[in-house]
């Protein structure tokens, strides 16, 4: 497991996995990535119950879905430097999987988190260009 800070919590999803265990491979995967726009995954192990997968990720404070809802619900505007860093980040991510050979599959505003004031690109499913980087 990765190295984390103390002050760190951890974000905990569990995963069915599928029979030939593709998304086992697709997580490990995964977790070799490391980006200071992504999401951190710390780690991961087979979940209790048969065919699940636990994965543990950096927490998260907020995502840019409920940040839009709340600004549209006081009247307010994203500030120019948050949102600057929420277009520096999620290139910045889309760039480095681009560069490792993979596609985020599914981007939309509750797949970008805040960290403290930083937006990280999250993926619930990621596609390699070679089915093959997944078996390393």
């Amino acid at each position: 497991m990765k190295s984390r800070s103390r002050n760190h919590q951890l974000y905990i999803k569990e995963r069915e996995l599928d029979y030939d265990e593709s998304q086992f491979g697709e997580i490990k995967f995964r977790a070799q990535l490391s980006n200071p726009c992504l999401l951190e995954i710390y780690g991961f192990k087979r979940a209790t119950a048969e065919n699940r997968i636990q994965i543990y990720f950096e927490t998260f404070d907020s995502d840019l879905e409920r940040d839009i809802q709340k600004a549209i619900t006081e009247k307010t505007v994203l500030p120019e430097e948050k949102l600057n860093n929420l277009l520096h980040c999620t290139l910045s991510a889309l760039s480095y999987l681009q560069e490792n050979n993979v596609v985020h599959g599914n981007i939309t505003p509750s797949n970008i988190l805040r960290v403290g004031a930083t937006y990280k690109l999250h993926e619930n499913s990621i596609i390699a260009n070679s089915a093959s980087l997944f078996q390393q």
